[in-house]
């Protein structure tokens, strides 16, 4: 008996705070909401009285200024019309009272409102009686605002009466006063100006003041009561534990309490949800949470009831509440009992629990979810029952051990529950397509529709792994799931009009699992010819849809493509692809068609020049157009070297790769003449001549040895080419030439000279003493004749320092080394040349040195 008494008495001891804590919680609410309808409503008095006090602070000044036009053109008018201008001369007493003292300006204002109302109707009947016109004129000052309120329209009137008479006496009396009417008018603007900045500084004390009071309410109606429910659970558990160490009660009754506080929560969220529907929401859900609680602790530690019982009550809890949500229309009970369905299965779950079940309890409760999201409209049940499914995925499969004898009959049944899970993450483009949802909402449910595929790929690829060992069972996987987002893609497109951004991202995700599936199932030297083609797809499709996935797709593919042909080059697949014969080979062909997908996409970034020179463009004209270009051409070279070198002997494979460097570098420029104009891009043409020139030197100066003729002189042929290209074009395209003079002069005879001693190489002469000799002298002639034909001081001076190089070689070497026949040849030579030059110069010295003059000048 006293334990029955103890147990009520504990019970009403907690149930009469909670009671006080709810009167208390109405009372302040009523109180505060009665207060916030007081301030609201005093702010707009406030307001309302503050505009009217300005609008009579204005009005004023218009009658002020025809009043005072008036009284300075009525003396004149005074004996023309004896009748109506009888009160006229009392006005004129008193002309200057706006000089009077003024005391208070907003009471007069006020005790002048009601007389111009009245005044008015004293107007219209005074209208033949004019004597009672001359009562409120008098010299008070009191009185004399009531002069200021007459009506503008009789003032307007009596305006047009006067301006027939006005030539007579328009001068002498306007005079004086016509500059207090400025200073009216000034007054008058500055404070119109001092109006307009209070009410622009009124809307935003308004909104702090709502914003601070949105703050307020956030954390009086929904942070604190969220803390107040848990702090309340955390108080009934700690009560139960006490009343478990005190043996007041057994484990039956405590289980009753659990749920009779519970089902006191639910009532008392009834009565106050249509007032209170916040914090009704927040008892609701607080019950829920001790209904779980309460069935978990009786399942495990009481084990007052089975398995299948304890699971069959979370069941219901969870549908009850999905109906309480729904009666309520609150999303956050909706998701209070979503993330408890979840939840329920790890509540009562045992070491026996088989995981067939589980899937099929998921399934279940992921389709009701999806249901109650089409009825109520609640995107956010999809995301969270995303990430749980898949959590709830991973997370057994890492627990749970399934024995080699259940692998053929379990890992089948698994793949099947992922499949249906993948279908049933694919239903928010139902969604989608039924509902208008924007923002964040559509954001999050395609990220669901996106991640679900790549989720489902690896889920299936890990248990067809342990399943089947083979990698075309994921490449199968892969083309199902490229196949089912193009049938969405086709629908949509077909079927349904708009919904640009989901078309467009199921046929990103359908060519995307089909770029996947390709390397997986065929070998991996087509991963590099797949994804540089996709790349080109989607860069394609860019520039007709705008859509930023596609972008962002042909520039991952394209560095993906750079990494995969790094990594097949040093591969040994690369050398078996290479098979025997030159040119038609695997390796040479799949680098060879990376290298043209980089060509084509260069070319659609230059012909859609415009659309990538946009700001905040992944892929940017500027750069990316020639960076594309370089790499194609770097590439295609790489296919040629990779081929000589695996089909050609040794010195034939570098020379005909050296070969191959010029010859693109020509073929380039020639090409691409009107992309890389010479005028615009000088400094990059001569770089490649010098470029062109060390290939050359290397190709001649490297061996001695009289073998692969062909291939040097071609290589000479072509760097000659590309250099009196590239040199005349830069010539033309720059004003200033003198240092280019100079350069190009030593560049030219450098490639003489290496164009000498190749010469030597063929007819099989080893040494170059006396050929370099002449070959120079020879050089220097020639440098020297065009210097004086086309008057180029800078030529001239280039073939003088050669000529001295060759004075002093002939000094200090060709005559104590070089053989007699030797010595005769190359000074005979050098002598004749010298005189030639001297007679040139003497006969060229008016042009020359007239030249020069001008020059100095």
């Amino acid at each position: 008996m006293d334990e029955v008494f103890l147990v009520f008495l504990g019970l009403a001891l907690l149930a009469a705070p909670f009671l006080l804590f709810f009167v208390l919680m109405s009372k302040i609410n009523d109180i505060n909401y009665t207060l916030n309808s007081i301030s609201f409503e005093i702010s707009t008095l406030k307001s309302i009285m503050e505009k009217m006090q300005r609008e009579k602070e204005s009005k004023p000044n218009t009658p002020i200024e025809t009043k005072q036009e008036e009284i300075a053109t009525q003396p004149k008018e005074q004996p023309e019309e004896a009748p109506k201008e009888e009160t006229r001369p009392t006005i004129v007493q008193n002309t200057n009272w706006w000089e009077e003292e003024i005391k208070n300006e907003i009471e007069t204002k006020e005790k002048t409102e009601e007389p111009v109302i009245t005044h008015d109707s004293e107007q219209l009947e005074g209208q033949e009686t004019p004597e009672t016109v001359e009562v409120p004129v008098v010299n008070n000052e009191n009185v004399r605002p009531s002069t200021v309120e007459i009506p503008v329209k009789d003032t307007k009137e009596e305006a047009s009466e006067n301006t027939e008479e006005k030539p007579e006496t328009t001068e002498e009396p306007v005079e004086e006063p016509k500059e207090d009417p400025a200073m009216a008018m000034e007054e008058k603007s500055s404070i119109r100006e001092e109006e307009s900045s209070m009410l622009e500084e009124e809307p935003q004390t308004e909104e702090y003041t709502i914003r601070e009071s949105n703050f307020e309410k956030y954390i009086g109606e929904n942070l604190f009561g969220k803390i107040g429910i848990l702090i309340f659970i955390i108080g009934i558990g700690f009560f139960v534990k006490y009343a478990i160490d005190q043996n007041w009660i057994n484990e039956t009754a405590r289980t009753l309490m659990g749920y009779a506080v519970g089902v006191g929560m639910l009532v008392l969220a009834e009565r106050l949800h249509k007032r209170y529907h916040a914090f009704s929401s927040l008892l609701a859900g607080g019950a829920f949470g001790i209904f779980y609680l309460i069935t978990a602790i009786a399942f495990h530690y009481y084990a007052l009831f089975s398995h299948t019982t304890a699971f069959v009550i979370l069941c219901a809890t969870t549908l009850f509440m999905s109906a309480v949500s729904i009666l309520y229309d609150r999303v956050e009970l909706a998701v209070t009992a979503l993330v408890g369905g979840f939840i329920a299965p790890f509540i009562i779950s045992t070491n026996a629990s088989s995981i067939i079940s589980l899937q099929i309890y998921i399934s279940i409760l992921n389709v009701g979810m999806f249901c109650l999201t089409m009825y109520k409209r609640w995107a956010i049940l999809p995301i969270i029952s995303f990430c749980f499914t898949y959590c709830i995925l991973w997370g057994t499969q890492a627990i749970t051990y399934i024995s080699s004898s259940e692998t053929n009959n379990i890992y089948p049944t698994l793949f099947a529950f992922a499949t249906l899970f993948y279908f049933i993450f694919l239903l928010p483009v139902v969604y989608i397509l039924r509902t208008q949802c924007e923002g964040k909402t559509r954001t999050g449910l395609l990220s669901i529709v996106t991640i679900n595929s790549f989720l489902y790929l690896l889920y299936g690829n890990y248990i067809l792994q342990q399943y089947e060992s083979t990698n075309d069972a994921t490449a199968y996987l892969a083309f199902f799931i490229a196949a089912v987002n193009l049938a969405i893609y086709l629908y949509v497109r077909f079927r349904v009009e708009g919904q640009d951004t989901l078309r467009n991202l199921m046929l990103g995700l359908g060519i995307t699992f089909a770029s996947i599936a390709i390397p997986l199932y065929f070998s991996t030297a087509n991963i590099a010819m797949v994804w540089a083609a996709e790349a080109v797809l989607l860069l394609w499709l860019f520039t007709k849809e705008k859509n930023l996935l596609y972008e962002w797709g042909a520039t991952i593919l394209l560095l993906l493509t750079l990494v995969v042909l790094a990594c097949y080059r040093e591969s040994d697949v690369f050398i078996h692809d290479a098979g025997h014969s030159l040119f038609f080979n695997g390796s040479f062909f799949v680098t060879m068609f990376v290298s043209v997908a980089f060509f084509v996409t260069a070319i659609i970034l230059q012909c859609n020049k415009e659309l990538f020179k946009e700001n905040n463009r992944i892929l940017s004209y500027t750069p990316c157009n020639v960076i594309a270009w370089a790499l194609g051409f770097s590439i295609l070279y790489l296919a040629f070297w990779d081929d000589f070198h695996l089909h050609l002997a040794y010195p034939a494979s570098d020379y005909a790769s050296l070969l191959t460097a010029n010859v693109l570098i020509l073929v380039g420029a020639l090409i691409l003449r009107k992309r890389f104009e010479i005028s615009k891009y000088p400094i990059a043409y001569e770089i490649s001549i010098y470029i062109t020139g060390i290939i050359f030197a290397i190709a001649v100066w490297n061996s001695a040895v009289p073998d692969q003729l062909t291939y040097r002189w071609l290589i000479t042929l072509v760097t000659i080419a590309y250099m009196i290209y590239s040199m005349r074009g830069v010539l033309l395209a720059t004003s200033k030439r003198g240092n280019l003079y100079t350069e190009y002069a030593i560049i030219s005879t450098l490639v003489w000279l290496t164009t000498t001693r190749l010469l030597l190489v063929t007819f099989g002469e080893t040494g170059f003493s006396t050929a370099f000799s002449l070959s120079l002298g020879v050089a220097a002639f020639i440098l020297m004749c065009i210097g004086m034909r086309y008057h180029s001081k800078e030529i001239r001076i280039v073939s003088l320092c050669e000529f001295a190089i060759i004075i002093g070689k002939l000094v200090l070497n060709d005559v104590w080394a070089m053989p007699a026949l030797g010595k005769i040849i190359v000074f005979i030579s050098l002598g004749a040349i010298l005189l030639i030059l001297s007679f040139l110069y003497q006969k060229l010295k008016d042009a020359l040195f007239n030249e020069k003059e001008q020059e100095q000048e």
